[in-house]
């Protein structure tokens, strides 16, 4: 086995939130064996009162000259089981550095989209498409491209011209979205302040608004987007429609924010 393979792969699952000791010695036990490629399933993690299992998938390049072969890292299987009950699974395939930690994940498989940059590739916005599956029936990831959506996130956050407490309690808040999170904020709506809950909609190049039955109420922009395939992904295969509302447990998180939503002038908080 190659040890230093060993401890690049040991680095990247903890990078993406699997670092235990179990798992580590099931990639040294499969690393050892030798095999072309093998998965590490049975990761089980719990999200407030939703579960994922997770299995990372790795594959081994090939010997060039004196070149050693050795293995990478190249995707993440996900299950989901919900509180209501309903299950869904999504494969995420990652290529140039382009990841997705255990949290980001989780809320992809809740039909929100995150924001990333791989290297020497465009930004976009990443979201599972539960309408688009591979031959073993996991749902795909399709993503919205910059230069495709001409969607600017803080721009239009500012529509909303939300009292933000500091300027980091905006940072914060644009982070938060750009990581798959629902945030809560303060601001005057239709002249009379109120507590309205806000999630990213790369496919119509804006923001939707919910209240706090997770139904949209409005959206700040209305433009039809191209949905771009992953990687290796055909270019016509059909996308995914958004949601006119949130998942449950979602909304269940939301009625529990809304008991305090009078405090904190301008101040965002996430949804889990």
């Amino acid at each position: 086995m190659n040890q230093q393979n060993f401890d690049f792969l040991v680095d990247a699952m903890d990078r993406l939130g699997f670092s235990h000791p179990q798992i580590e010695q099931q990639l040294k036990t499969k690393m050892t064996l030798g095999s072309p490629e093998f998965e590490i399933p049975g990761m089980k993690f719990s999200f407030d009162k939703d579960v994922v299992v997770f299995a990372a998938k790795f594959q081994k390049s090939e010997e060039k000259g004196d070149r050693e072969a050795i293995y990478f890292l190249n995707g993440v299987k996900a299950d989901i089981t919900m509180e209501n009950g309903k299950s869904q699974k999504a494969e995420f395939t990652f290529f140039k550095q382009n990841t997705y930690n255990k949290n980001q994940m989780h809320k992809m498989m809740l039909g929100r989209p995150v924001y990333k940059t791989p290297r020497g590739e465009e930004a976009r916005w990443a979201k599972v498409d539960f309408k688009n599956t591979n031959d073993e029936g996991f749902s795909r990831v399709r993503n919205y491209l910059d230069s495709t959506t001409g969607f600017n996130l803080e721009r239009e956050l500012d529509k909303l011209q939300i009292p933000w407490a500091n300027a980091q309690d905006k940072a914060n808040a644009l982070t938060d979205l750009k990581n798959g999170e629902i945030i809560s904020a303060t601001y005057k709506v239709d002249g009379k302040r109120e507590t309205q809950h806000i999630g990213v909609s790369p496919q119509i190049g804006g923001l939707t608004i919910y209240n706090d039955k997770g139904e949209v109420v409005k959206n700040t922009n209305t433009q039809s987007m191209e949905m771009m395939p992953e990687a290796g992904q055909s270019q016509n295969q059909s996308a995914g429609k958004k949601n006119d509302k949130l998942p449950e447990q979602t909304v269940q998180m939301m009625e529990s924010m809304n008991e305090d939503k009078n405090q904190g002038k301008g101040k965002s908080k996430k949804a889990s």
